[in-house]
């Protein structure tokens, strides 16, 4: 946890990347550099920090570990001082505007104002992967989000806490679930849907994702208790494979047809579907005999949506592990935000600055009781 404030508060992604779980943030070093670039070119980036204006520090950091199971813990800082000033007159020039009506800024928070505002302490996750021990952002994100709703969730069905450590110990069962092919992964996640067990789906995600979300398996498992999936199907698949390098595997779908079947909680039967052509859309409701009784919410990309982000189709990425291919959710997301950060045109990225810049002076001049005008 140390090297990944160290690395934040010298504003150097590429250092606090270096020591975030790997499977949270593949590829996501080449893109943020591909994507400085962009901000660069439009002169909202410049000298050897994300933004000259802005100083970070945490100072007398003092920390605690509480072991959550083995490849788990949690590192509580009991002690420090984190400290953001800005300065408006080192802004870059692209943002010369708010110089003008911002003023130079100093906030100071500790572990008790965070956990006066937040209501809990602060904490960071942290997952062990082939030995080594990564800041995991999104079990972080989980645990602070998320603690509470499970916490009462578990008060109103059992009178019980939330999280305990039998959930955590969770995490040292993974048993990951590989497919044959790149092309078996999505029919093979249908069959995992079709068991209805939460927690084989998360073993078809890489390990050091699944290591973060298997906790909450059970507590998913036991909020569908009620719920009884009678089949699940992904039909007529038809996906271009593209090998990207690093072993990534670009799945886009040019067809697939997928269905639900289930039992609600009143034991009413209930199916549901989607059909997926090129770029349009179409969701689907099924009488108990098979036939669509309700085919709506049909829709297509705009043209200019797909012109501007370079998204014309449904896409995933599947990650090469040992035994064959899972399913890589953070690729994915970070594929469609790489995409757009290539095609994105400039004319798009100056107006969205510009209404970042408005909105900022109008906020400030509405604090000091003013009005913007240009």
């Amino acid at each position: 946890m140390r090297e990944f404030v160290a690395a934040v508060t010298a504003q150097d992604a590429v250092a606090a990347l270096a020591v975030v779980n790997p499977a949270e943030v593949v590829g996501l070093a080449a893109s943020f550099g591909r994507a400085r670039q962009r901000l660069e070119d439009v002169g909202l980036t410049g000298g050897g920090r994300l933004l000259d204006a802005v100083d970070l520090r945490v100072d007398d950091l003092d920390v605690e570990v509480e072991q959550l199971a083995d490849d788990l813990a949690r590192v509580v800082p009991t002690r420090g001082l984190a400290t953001i000033a800005l300065d408006p007159e080192r802004l870059p020039e692209r943002l010369g505007d708010l110089t003008a009506v911002l003023e130079e800024t100093t906030l100071d928070g500790s572990p008790e104002a965070f956990e006066n505002i937040y209501g809990v302490p602060p904490a960071v996750l942290t997952v062990r992967v082939e030995g080594r021990w990564y800041v995991s952002l999104l079990a972080s994100a989980l645990d602070l989000q998320f603690g509470d709703a499970v916490r009462e969730f578990r008060i109103r069905a059992y009178g019980d806490e939330g999280l305990v450590a039998a959930d955590y110990a969770e995490s040292d069962e993974y048993r990951p679930r590989i497919s044959a092919t790149p092309q078996a992964v999505l029919s093979d996640l249908a069959t995992l849907v079709d068991g209805g067990q939460v927690a084989a789906l998360v073993d078809a995600l890489p390990e050091g994702l699944a290591i973060a979300l298997r906790p909450y398996a059970s507590i998913v498992q036991e909020y569908l208790v009620g719920v009884t999936v009678t089949s699940a199907s992904l039909e007529d698949l038809d996906v271009d494979v593209e090998d990207v390098g690093d072993g990534l595997t670009r799945l886009t779908i040019d067809r697939a047809v997928a269905r639900l079947d289930f039992d609600d909680i009143t034991g009413e039967p209930v199916s549901v579907g989607a059909e997926l052509v090129g770029d349009c859309g179409t969701a689907q409701e099924y009488q108990p005999g098979g036939s669509v009784v309700e085919d709506s919410d049909s829709a297509c990309l705009p043209a200019e949506f797909v012109r501007a982000t370079g998204i014309d189709r449904a896409t995933v990425m599947v990650r090469e592990v040992e035994g064959g291919y899972q399913l890589d959710p953070a690729a994915t997301v970070v594929d469609y935000l790489d995409r757009v950060v290539q095609t994105l045109p400039d004319s798009l990225l100056e107006q969205g600055i510009d209404l970042v810049v408005e909105e900022i002076r109008y906020e400030v001049g509405s604090e000091d009781d003013s009005t913007f005008t240009d």
